[in-house]
């Protein structure tokens, strides 16, 4: 399966109908990695667990670099320390892309969920596949919130940079590739999602004309 084919049945199944409840934090698994790492493919069941949920979904993607916290921010929104797994190993501990139903409901009614994906620029996997795991968080998110650790350097805003460049090279391509009645809305729609940068572990100090201000 394609890429834009698998962004394609995620897209869809995000607006389902169906008859039974998914329960609330608890990740599944949609997309996981290919043996050697270079591209992703759908995960059936997790699709197959969501398309029995009812109603709209509002999705946040949550991306960054491996170790960065992702996992740790999810499980602080959900107000559940065990829900995503947090990674106590040097390598990265989320593969692929999982999806988690909250209990949150964004201002149109819809559901939040939350995505947490695969770190950037683990050991082994270079930067197209890093892209692929961003342009589906793009694509599919409501809102998009960038993890980064420490600071916000010229590293970091390059390297984001780099990544919105490859997921916008992806959704020319992919919309080009198909006809104007057969293009799903999201490879149409131009720009972005709203990205919120959230830098944890922030301890430089503020000048004092920033503290009174």
């Amino acid at each position: 399966m394609t890429m834009g084919r698998y962004i394609a049945v995620l897209a869809t199944a995000l607006v389902a109908l169906a008859r039974a409840a998914v329960p609330f934090n608890t990740p599944f698994q949609v997309v996981r990695p290919t043996r050697n790492h270079s591209s992703m493919t759908v995960v059936t069941e997790g699709l197959a667990l969501l398309a029995q949920h009812e109603g709209r979904i509002a999705l946040v993607s949550v991306v960054g670099p491996y170790h960065s916290g992702k996992s740790f921010l999810l499980n602080a929104i959900l107000h559940d320390t065990q829900a995503f797994s947090v990674g106590r190993k040097t390598s990265p501990e989320t593969m692929g892309i999982w999806l988690c139903r909250s209990n949150l409901t964004a201002s149109d009614g819809s559901e939040v969920w939350l995505m947490d994906s695969e770190g950037f620029f683990g050991p082994g996997v270079d930067e197209g596949y890093d892209a692929k795991v961003f342009t589906v968080a793009t694509l599919v998110g409501a809102h998009v919130v960038y993890n980064t650790v420490k600071v916000i350097d010229q590293q970091a805003v390059g390297l984001l940079e780099m990544l919105v460049q490859r997921a916008q090279l992806f959704r020319t391509r992919s919309a080009a590739s198909t006809s104007g009645q057969e293009a799903p809305d999201f490879l149409r729609t131009e720009g972005f999602p709203p990205m919120t940068w959230v830098v944890e572990d922030f301890v430089q100090e503020l000048p004092d004309r920033f503290r009174e201000e």
